[in-house]
C-alpha cells in the first residue's frame, strides 16, 4: 500500500526504542471480504506494553485452502501463501535428509512447538517433514493474528461465553491490505498504523480516542 508524504509521519522521542510510524488509510465503502472470516475483535492489552492483539472469528479451519503448497524463502522460512491474503509460516534452518521409511525429506530435530512434526507439500512437488520448527513471526507486509474457529466442537461448547473470550490459535498472518479491509468492516472507528520499534515492524490498530499508536500514547 503506497503512502503519500502527507500520510507518512516519522516520530522520534527521547527513547530511541519508540522508533517511527506511518498511517495506513482504511478503505471507504463496501469491500470484498473472505468467506473464512466473519468477525474481528481487538484486545488493546491495557496495562501491558504489547501491541494491540487482533483475533479473527472464522467458521472453518483458516489454515486450509485449495491448492495450498509451501516454498522455502530467506534460507530458513517455509511459507504457504493463499490468494486471499493468508500466510502460514514455520522457521527451520536444519538441513534436509531423505527418510526412506516415510518417503519424505525431513529436517533435523529441533525443539520448536515442543518438538512437534509438520508434514508439508512443497510447491516443487516434494514432501517435507519439519521436525520441531519454530514460530517464525511474519514478513514485512503481513501481520500475525489469532483465530477462533467456531466449527470446532470444543469451541462450540463454550457458549454462551462471547467468542473472543475463548481460546484462540496463533500462527496465521494476513496482509496489511486485508487487515485494513477487515478493520474497516468490523471496527470502523479505529485507525491503523505501520509501526517500527527498533528493528521490529508491526501493523497496529489505533483506538479511536488515541492520536498516535499505543506505545506513543504510553510514553506521553
Amino acid at each position: 500500500m503506497t503512502l503519500s508524504a502527507e500520510q507518512t509521519r516519522a516520530i522520534k522521542y527521547g527513547d530511541p526504542n519508540l522508533g517511527s510510524y506511518e498511517w495506513i488509510d482504511l478503505p471507504v465503502g463496501p469491500q470484498p471480504l473472505p468467506d473464512w472470516c466473519n468477525g474481528l475483535h481487538i484486545n488493546w492489552m491495557e496495562g501491558y506494553g504489547n501491541s494491540p492483539r487482533v483475533t479473527l472469528k472464522t467458521p472453518c479451519d483458516p489454515f486450509e485452502w485449495e491448492g495450498k503448497c509451501w516454498v522455502l524463502e530467506d534460507g530458513s522460512y517455509y511459507r504457504a501463501y493463499s490468494d486471499d491474503g493468508r500466510l502460514e509460516q514455520h522457521a527451520h534452518g536444519g538441513a534436509l535428509s531423505w527418510n526412506e521409511d516415510r518417503q519424505v525429506w525431513q529436517t533435523t530435530q529441533q525443539e520448536g512447538y515442543a518438538g512437534r512434526h509438520f508434514e508439508i507439500n512443497m510447491c516443487d512437488g516434494r514432501k517435507v517433514l519439519l521436525r520441531g520448527p519454530w514460530f517464525g513471526g511474519h514478513p514485512v507486509g503481513y501481520q500475525c493474528v489469532s483465530v477462533f474457529d467456531t466449527s470446532r466442537p470444543y469451541n462450540q461448547r463454550q457458549n454462551p461465553r462471547p467468542w473472543h473470550q475463548g481460546t484462540a490459535c496463533f500462527g496465521l498472518a494476513i496482509t496489511d491490505e486485508l487487515l485494513a479491509r477487515l478493520i474497516a468492516r468490523y471496527e470502523p472507528t479505529c485507525k491503523l498504523a505501520r509501526v517500527t520499534y527498533s528493528t521490529v515492524t508491526t501493523t497496529d490498530p489505533v483506538r479511536w480516542d488515541w492520536d498516535e499508536p499505543k506505545q506513543w500514547m504510553q510514553a506521553k
